[in-house]
């Protein structure tokens, strides 16, 4: 079931994140509850991947992945979109992976967590092409955002 208005306050606050107008607290803190809609509560999962667990910041371009970037533009328009969210639960916390010069996260990174997302990708193949999530490939997600990727 797609619950348009929390589609529509889950959109408006990562694109209010993501321009530093809020808060990691505030958009947590304000985010739609929707039973009823898994596509806006995956996306407040998939959220946690910005947000410290020990401090309220702003959202930062410099600590995310161009990965996490594409990933963050493809949510917003899932959720402009009226399509049925037909993953399982997944976070993938890929997002944030350690910039230049952040060597002691690239370890921890490296150690801890790629190996995880290629089991994790193994494990989501059966739902979709990992990549192209919360669309299930990519002709879904070209011909629901034609805009995301002409030039």
């Amino acid at each position: 079931m797609i619950d348009r208005a929390g589609r529509n306050a889950a959109a408006s606050l990562i694109r209010q994140y993501v321009a530093g107008r809020i808060t990691s607290e505030d958009c947590e803190n304000d985010w739609p509850e929707s039973g009823a809609d898994p596509a806006v509560r995956a996306m407040a999962r998939f959220m946690t991947n910005f947000f410290d667990d020990f401090s309220v910041h702003r959202f930062d371009s410099k600590d995310t992945s161009a990965e996490g970037h594409a990933a963050l533009a493809r949510c917003l328009c899932f959720l402009d979109s009226d399509l049925e969210y037909r993953w399982p639960e997944v976070s993938l916390s890929r997002v944030r992976r350690p910039a230049a010069g952040q060597w002691l996260r690239g370890l921890v990174y490296r150690l801890f967590f790629e190996r995880s997302e290629h089991r994790e990708d193994a494990a989501l193949s059966t739902y979709g092409e990992v990549k192209w999530w919360p669309f299930r490939d990519e002709l879904e997600y070209k011909t629901r955002c034609p805009a995301a990727h002409s030039s």
